[in-house]
C-alpha cells in the first residue's frame, strides 16, 4: 500500500513529462515545415525565353551620306540577332531623300527594308552583304508617278568599337554589287552608326 502510492505518482509523473515533451517537439517542429513551405513558396521560377537570350540580340542604326548626281541621307535602324560568335543576322529599315535622281531630275523619297548578314573573322571586325528592298516615290512631281520598285545588292566590310556599357560605335564600307535600276550611291557607301547590346 505504501508502494502504490509513489509508484502511481511516478507514472503521473513520468506521463505529464512525456506530454510536455511531445508538445514542445510539435512546437519546435512547426517552424521548421514553415520554412521549408516558405521556401518552397519562394523558390525562383526558371528564367523566360527572352531573359536567356536576349543578350544575344542588337539595336541601333545606320546613317549613311554620299553623292551621286546630288546630295543624299540614309537613316536605317536595324535589329540584329547573334545566331554564333562570328555570324549575326539582322535588317534594317531604311528611310533616304535624295535630292536629284538622274532619271527624274527631282528629289526623291526611298523606304524599303534591307535583311543582311555579317560574319566575324575578328571580333571587332565583319564582313557584311546585304539586299535592298526599296519602293521610290517622287517628293514633287508636275505629273503623277508610279512608286517604283528597286532592289540591290551591296558588299562590303566594316568594324565596330566599344564606346562604353553595351554600346558601340560601327563603321562600314558598301559597294553596289548589283541593282535593278539606277544606282542611288557613288561607291563606295560609307556607314556610321550606333549599336546597342541587350
Amino acid at each position: 500500500m505504501y508502494l502504490l502510492k509513489p509508484l502511481l505518482f511516478f507514472i503521473i509523473t513520468v506521463c505529464i513529462v512525456n506530454t510536455v515533451v511531445a508538445q514542445n517537439d510539435d512546437y519546435t517542429r512547426t517552424p521548421q515545415l514553415d520554412t521549408t513551405q516558405k521556401n518552397l513558396n519562394t523558390r525562383e521560377q526558371p528564367p523566360t525565353w527572352w531573359q536567356k537570350n536576349k543578350n544575344k540580340f542588337s539595336a541601333g542604326g545606320n546613317l549613311g551620306i554620299a553623292y551621286s548626281n546630288g546630295f543624299s541621307v540614309l537613316v536605317s535602324p536595324l535589329i540584329s540577332y547573334k545566331l554564333t560568335n562570328y555570324v549575326t543576322l539582322g535588317n534594317t529599315f531604311n528611310f533616304a531623300y535624295y535630292d536629284n535622281i538622274s532619271r527624274y531630275n527631282l528629289p526623291v523619297m526611298m523606304y524599303g527594308v534591307s535583311p543582311f548578314v555579317r560574319v566575324f573573322p575578328l571580333p571587332m571586325v565583319f564582313l557584311h552583304t546585304e539586299y535592298e528592298n526599296n519602293y521610290i516615290k517622287i517628293v514633287h512631281s508636275p505629273t503623277p508617278v508610279k512608286t517604283t520598285y528597286i532592289y540591290s545588292w551591296l558588299v562590303g566590310a566594316g568594324v565596330k568599337y566599344p564606346i562604353g556599357g553595351k554600346f558601340y560605335a560601327t563603321l562600314t564600307g558598301l559597294w553596289v554589287a548589283k541593282t535593278n535600276y539606277v544606282k542611288f550611291y557613288q561607291n563606295p557607301i560609307i556607314r556610321g552608326g550606333i549599336i546597342i547590346n541587350f
